[in-house]
């Protein structure tokens, strides 16, 4: 089928894809302490205090890390 023929969503369908919100498991550990591990084997051990889209923020003693999530190897609670 032509792509000029397929159905274009629009209205609320449209707004519904738009609202669709990725899932990566790090609202679990909020406010937890986690141990991160980074591509490349620096090892950062503290409390997740904020997690969005492409990055997270850690509190590691008492100074905030922003990781880009692409360089994350590992997550692991404790």
């Amino acid at each position: 089928m032509p792509s000029s023929l397929k159905p274009k969503p629009t209205g609320q369908v449209k707004q519904q894809v738009r609202q669709r919100r990725h899932s990566d498991f790090s609202e679990l550990y909020t406010g937890r302490l986690i141990t991160v591990t980074l591509a490349n084997g620096t090892v950062l051990k503290g409390i997740l205090t904020e997690s969005r889209r492409f990055w997270i923020q850690l509190m590691v003693d008492g100074k905030p890390y922003f990781v880009n999530k692409a360089y994350i190897a590992t997550i692991t609670p404790g």
